[in-house]
């Protein structure tokens, strides 16, 4: 296991720079964002070779794996073209995820919020919500045909709001691209350490064969977002289960600015017992 960041915590910058802060913050991985290039989350139109093939050098000459792209769009929202224009975005990130061997696309399920994909929505919970989230991902995993996995992300204001509607959206697709990812933060209450650690457990028990990444964002008993280790998250117990289950790949670390980079990778190396830089 490694330690990994999102790529758009860092202010905007060219990317060698990018890439160079991701490593002299003590990162091993990065997931990647096209925003960090100027371009959408689901780009409008092929991008340039010449974008693709500085990502590839920067991430070659500063080793810094990009085990995922960010690629969220509201998947369940009211106007049909407003999905249909995403999925076509996702099939143009698919073949950016191809050329520089980025293996998982992630993904929110969405809401039927106009406001925004992030809050709820009392129609979430419908069935036609359902249906609509299970036609919309049927017609992504046909736009990312091949080798790219799609990484839901269970989500307190999405339509896939826990392990368990996690468990039954795989189960329904039947597809074994679509796996999820797990974000400690988004999937505990907050109430006690025993609750939490029990939906740790059900997660774990329900999702272990579909664990694409993991994000390591913390929260304040409140709910507020901060940096790993100061919330009421237990990553120790966390770090525990994904090493039970035999996960290898990139713990992302997300919900800070790029001033507490540094710090929360320190933190991330205790927890995972890492010495020195994680990218030699």
């Amino acid at each position: 296991m490694n330690i990994g960041i999102f790529a758009k915590i860092f202010e905007p910058r060219p990317i060698n720079e990018l890439f160079a802060s991701v490593a002299a913050a003590g990162y091993a991985s990065v997931q990647f964002n096209l925003t960090c290039v100027g371009l959408p989350v689901l780009p409008d139109e092929p991008v340039p070779e010449s974008v693709l093939a500085e990502i590839a050098a920067a991430s070659r000459r500063h080793g810094i794996a990009i085990p995922a792209i960010s690629g969220t769009f509201n998947m369940i929202h009211p106007d049909r073209e407003v999905v249909a224009a995403g999925i076509r975005g996702l099939h143009r990130l698919g073949n950016v995820c191809r050329r520089l061997e980025i293996p998982v696309i992630t993904l929110c399920t969405g809401t039927r919020s106009l406001e925004s994909m992030w809050h709820e929505h009392p129609d979430n919970g419908t069935d036609a919500a359902w249906q609509d989230l299970v036609a919309a991902m049927r017609q992504a995993l046909d736009a990312t045909a091949g080798d790219v996995g799609l990484a839901i992300e269970p989500e307190p204001a999405n339509v896939v709001h826990s392990a368990p509607a996690a468990r039954r959206l795989c189960d329904e697709i039947g597809d074994r691209r679509l796996g999820v990812t797990l974000d400690a933060a988004n999937l505990i209450h907050g109430h006690s350490a025993a609750d939490d650690r029990a939906i740790f457990d059900e997660a774990f028990a329900l999702l272990s064969d579909r664990i694409f990444l993991a994000h390591a964002k913390d929260r304040m008993a409140d709910g507020t977002v901060c940096p790993a280790g100061r919330g009421v998250v237990d990553f120790p117990y966390f770090v525990e289960r994904l090493r039970a289950v035999a996960y290898s790949g990139a713990l992302i670390a997300h919900g800070f600015d790029d001033t507490e980079a540094a710090p929360t990778a320190d933190y991330l190396k205790r927890v995972l017992h890492i010495h020195g830089p994680t990218h030699a």
